[in-house]
């Protein structure tokens, strides 16, 4: 009677439930409306006889509907009453049991049970809110590219929308040219900006009928082509040594090319040495290196940056291609001397000696193959040469010597010279000063002009002349200069001699005893000498006279 009793309670309770919650929004999440299952106590019988229960279609009237009261064995609503075949038996709904004790239909179900739904059909579930399994991570991309954010989630009917801010203030994201997504689980974030968008957040809401849950809030960063922010400037390496060249670079995931020019920055090619695809490239020394140039090439998926170029100086045991020459300079005036060497990495020390080259020492810096001098008098005769060195070694210059110019000074002057037809004379001239130059002049016309001659020595110290009878008579004189001043010589005669011929024969004198007779004879041929003779024999011999003038024409 009681198990009866309690049949007929859960029957009426599923007809209210049933009515208060449409099948249909039970299975609403599989598509499908089953019917919800029986107790096993119930039986077709049963079911068959069950009143049919008319309810309300305002589901707030329904809430308030409870089971029968204890004694009331009537169907709510005013449904056709019928006795449940237990009632025959002498048992009434809501009786007191066999322990006498009072109940209801209401103590057998609990009240405001959830809606149930048999998706497997292997008993009731309920609906779910949206559950992430997989978080979206943050992203960084190159400046062009597109970031990807993905959330997975699940879930009966999801809908997704993404949004963007930063801490507590967050919009939606609209579909656009810079966002594509916004309401999949997968959001494209086009061409982020690296200056904007390292400061902005993203995170998905997703959502269903059961509720909504917020995914973990990302970030989008780019990047522009690498930037090189520091690299190696010129490598000096002793020859066998390993230069280093190294750059830093930032911007993402970066590859490095390193090249070198062998013709001085004309062309490059792609280096095969240590490091040539690294940050950092070891280069093995060698002279024929020496004066190479390399840089390197920093890429990422944004582009390529290309370092300026970084010359290999290799240095090796000092060799000079070109001596010190010796100077002459002006006493109060400059001059320098020069050395040039090879080598690499060179330094150099002049020194001086003022005694001939005996001792040395050092004068001027150690950073100049010229060494400039102001001249004074009494460096005249000093001895000048260079100490060049490097790491691999050390070589001296030749020695140059100074001297120390004033105005030339004529200590020697020419003297008049004569020469027969066809045959030479020689004009000298000494002068000092040094350095000197000299420039021989001709006048032909006893000294109103002057040109410079033509004969042999003519910027020398010494003039040979060649006399012919039209040069009979002509001057010559020299000019002596350096960079002091100048000074010319006195004009001397250059005499051209022919053969003497006798133009006035001496004639017989006849004198008192004790009395002067004078002979006297003309000639022409220039130069003459004269030497008067005497012959006590009548003519048969003839020895020079004792008389005054015997060496003159009288």
């Amino acid at each position: 009677m009681k198990r009866t009793h309690r049949t007929i309670t859960t029957i009426l309770l599923f007809a209210l439930l049933l009515t208060v919650f449409p099948t249909n929004a039970l299975a609403a999440d599989s598509g499908t409306n089953p019917a919800p299952a029986m107790p096993a106590e119930a039986s077709p019988e049963l079911e068959s006889e069950e009143p049919e229960t008319q309810m309300p279609d305002d589901p707030e009237e329904t809430a308030g509907i409870s089971a029968p009261d204890e004694g009331d064995d009537t169907v709510p609503d005013g449904g056709d009453s019928q006795s449940d075949p237990a009632t025959d038996a002498g048992e009434t709904v809501g009786g007191t049991d066999e322990g006498g004790e009072s109940q209801t239909a209401a103590d057998e179900a609990p009240q405001n049970s959830p809606p149930l739904r048999s998706d497997s059909g292997t008993g009731p579930e309920t609906g779910s809110p949206p559950v992430i399994i997989t978080q979206p991570s943050s992203q960084t991309v190159p400046y062009n590219g597109v970031a990807t954010l993905t959330v997975t989630a699940s879930g009966d009917s999801l809908s997704y929308q993404w949004q963007w801010g930063s801490d507590n203030s967050w919009r939606d994201l609209s579909d656009n040219s810079a966002y594509q997504g916004t309401t999949t689980n997968t959001l494209q974030v086009i061409n982020p900006d690296p200056y904007t968008t390292i400061y902005y957040r993203y995170r998905c809401i997703i959502s269903n009928a059961e509720g909504q849950t917020i995914s973990d809030s990302v970030s989008v960063s780019s990047y522009y082509k690498p930037e090189i922010t520091s690299r190696t400037s010129y490598q000096y390496v002793v020859d066998g040594g390993v230069a280093t060249f190294k750059i830093t670079a930032v911007n993402g995931t970066l590859t490095y090319r390193w090249q070198v020019s062998k013709d001085k920055l004309k062309t490059w090619e792609d280096s095969g040495e240590t490091g040539c695809t690294t940050n950092t490239l070891q280069v093995a020394a060698t002279k024929a290196k020496n004066g190479y140039y390399y840089r390197c090439i920093a890429t990422n998926a944004a582009g390529s940056t290309t370092t300026y170029a970084c010359k290999l100086v290799v240095y090796y045991q000092p060799e000079i291609t070109y001596q010190p020459v010796s100077k002459a300079a002006v006493a109060g005036r400059q001059t320098s001397f020069t050395v040039h060497a090879v080598g690499g990495a060179l330094k150099y020390q002049w020194q001086v000696s003022k005694n001939g080259g005996k001792t040395w020492e050092n004068t001027g810096g150690t950073a100049s193959n010229l060494i400039q001098i102001t001249v004074s008098k009494e460096m005249d005769g000093y001895c000048y040469r260079c100490v060049i060195s490097n790491a691999a070694g050390q070589i001296t210059s030749q020695a140059a010597n100074l001297t120390v110019l004033t105005k030339p000074v004529i200590t020697v002057q020419p003297s008049n010279q004569s020469a027969a037809s066809g045959k030479t004379a020689a004009f000298s001239v000494t002068a000092t000063g040094g350095n000197l130059k000299y420039r021989w002049e001709v006048s032909k016309d006893g000294g109103a002009t002057w040109a410079k001659s033509v004969f042999p020595g003519s910027s020398t110290r010494t003039l040979t002349a060649t006399g012919y009878k039209s040069m009979d008579g002509y001057l010559y004189r020299c000019t002596v200069s350096n960079a002091a001043g100048s000074v010319t010589t006195r004009s001397v005669k250059f005499t051209v001699l022919v053969k003497p011929v006798i133009t006035v024969q001496p004639s017989a004198k006849s004198v008192i005893s004790g009395n002067t007779a004078f002979f006297t004879v003309y000639a022409t041929g220039g130069n003459l000498k004269y030497q008067w003779e005497v012959s006590r024999d009548g003519g048969a011999t003839w020895t020079k006279s004792v008389f005054p003038g015997n060496t003159t024409n009288t």
